[in-house]
């Protein structure tokens, strides 16, 4: 599998954390390094704005796999970023509310292949 890259986004300031966009390659919920980073970051953030909840939203191609594979693997890349953020970076798991899509369309991208997790304020 090709590595996938992520797009760039502001870092947070005052009041406001970004949306992020999680990338995963094809079939996989494995977080790559450079992914790892850019959760931290959000982490970062979250913890910062503790009043405010954030929904991680996993999604996945739907030109790949069945649609009962998708949910189950869009369910599985929501839960390593939520799994992530709190047990390494100390979001309270309180913050973080956890959904999934299934295969989807594109969304973000011109390359319908990229898979993506969406962390979005509530």
């Amino acid at each position: 599998c090709q590595k996938m890259s992520v797009v760039a986004m502001p870092p947070p300031f005052a009041g406001f954390v970004p949306r992020l966009v999680v990338v995963f390659n094809i079939g996989k919920s494995n977080i790559s390094k450079r992914e790892y980073m850019n959760i931290e970051a959000m982490a970062k953030g979250i913890k910062e704005n503790p009043g405010k909840g954030f929904t991680i939203t996993g999604y996945a191609d739907k030109g790949t796999g069945s649609a009962e594979y998708n949910m189950k693997l869009s369910k599985k890349r929501a839960e390593a970023v939520r799994d992530l953020m709190v047990n390494e970076f100390g979001v309270p798991a309180s913050q973080l509310k956890v959904d999934y899509k299934g295969g989807v369309g594109n969304m973000f991208y011109d390359d319908a292949k990229l898979s993506r997790v969406a962390i979005v304020e509530e």
